[in-house]
């Protein structure tokens, strides 16, 4: 089991929209080196971060709003040697485009790319759950804001320069991803870089 996974499904879901020039993955806000705090994204294979650029074609990311909450399901574990879990990962998913990939530019565009977007991740379905390995898996909106200046704050702090102009439109979507897994499916460095245990088996005997 890995968020990667889901958030990669949501990925695949947004790209295919004609409001979004880059999609990025999971983000996290950090200081850029010049005491601002920015979205910053890893790009594959890239062990430094890079600042999330506003695209002219659009920009999504997302980023954890909250810790990771787990917590034990007693009432369904009918598997007696694993410990059934119930995981929600809370994150924020950050919209950025322009009112021209609109068909009626209004003070209403902006709720209606919230609409669409939550209808693209909303997910409860096999495939999901499949995919990440675990015993039930759903993707949930839980609300959202279309304040382009509250976004801007929150997301870009300590920059003065606008980010955002009056031909943008923007949304952050609060969306939860709700899994039941068992602690045996929960992946560890072994498996998603091999090459990790193959090095550590030259200091430390592996059992």
């Amino acid at each position: 089991m890995s968020i990667q996974d889901a958030i990669e499904h949501l990925i695949a879901k947004i790209e295919t929209m004609p409001y979004f020039g880059v999609v990025y993955g999971l983000c996290e806000q950090l200081d850029n080196g010049q005491g601002r705090i920015v979205p910053a994204w890893f790009a594959p294979d890239s062990l430094k971060p890079n600042e999330v650029k506003i695209n002219n074609k659009g920009t999504v990311y997302f980023r954890k709003r909250t810790d990771i909450t787990i917590t034990e399901n007693t009432d369904q574990n009918y598997v007696s040697c694993d410990t059934l879990y119930d995981i929600v990962v809370p994150l924020r998913m950050i919209a950025i485009t322009k009112r021209k990939y609109f068909p009626v530019n209004n003070a209403y565009s902006s709720d209606r790319l919230a609409s669409e977007l939550i209808k693209a991740v909303t997910v409860q379905n096999s495939a999901l759950r499949d995919q990440m390995n675990v015993k039930k898996a759903s993707i949930r909106a839980r609300t959202y804001s279309t304040s382009i200046r509250t976004i801007k704050n929150d997301e870009f702090q300590g920059i003065e320069n606008a980010q955002f102009n009056m031909e943008d439109i923007a949304c952050g979507i609060d969306v939860d991803i709700v899994i039941e897994a068992y602690s045996d499916c929960f992946e560890t460095a072994c498996e998603y870089v091999p090459n990790f245990c193959l090095q550590l088996e030259n200091y430390v005997a592996l059992p």
